[in-house]
Parts: C-alpha cells; structure tokens; sequence
C-alpha cells in the first residue's frame, strides 16, 4: 500500500460510480449498517480525476446517495483506474475485506 491520504468526498464530484450495485452485494443489509453505523471503510479513487477505483466502492456510493449523503470517506490514490496498481489494491482491499464482518466492511 502507499500512503493514502483520506479525505470527506463531495458524492457529486465522484466520477465512474455505477448506477448498479455488483450482484454479490446485499445491498439492504450494507444500507441499513451505513445509515446506522456510518461508511467505516473508505473508498478508493484517483486523486486527480476523483474517478473510482473498480471494485473500491460502487455499493457504498450508491448507499450513501440513497441516504442522502453528501460526502462519503475516500482515500485518494495515484493509480489510475484499470492500470495494474489500481487492479492489486482492489485484489488487496477485497482480501482485507472478506476476512471481515458485513458491519465491519462498510
């Protein structure tokens, strides 16, 4: 990992968020632990064009809107989406998170 500087993202300035959450996502139970517990794992985005990560944290863009956040915890990242730095964080950051809770994931 770098260092990584984490910062409160305005959720409108976020860009290549999809409009869908991956299908393996239980999409109620991660709403229902962020509205009550808060976004506990930041998502991961380029710190020059705010476009995010594959696989760093569509679903918990999509909750945040949902509830009417504004900003949502993001680590802003020199790798630009779709290169090979990019790809091995989110391969480490999916490991790191499946020895997880669901709670503790978000």
């Amino acid at each position: 990992m770098t260092n990584e500087e984490i910062v409160n993202l305005e959720i409108s300035k976020i860009k290549g968020a999809n409009k869908t959450p991956k299908p393996s996502t239980d999409f109620q139970t991660l709403f229902e632990s962020i509205r009550d517990q808060g976004v506990q794992t930041p998502i991961a985005v380029n710190k020059d064009s705010l476009e995010l990560l594959p696989d760093c944290g569509n679903s918990r863009v999509l909750v945040c809107n949902a509830l009417g956040r504004m900003t949502i915890p993001a680590v802003l990242l020199p790798y630009l989406p779709g290169s090979p730095e990019a790809r091995l964080y989110a391969i480490d950051s999916e490991l790191v998170r499946s020895n997880l809770s669901l709670l503790e994931e978000c």
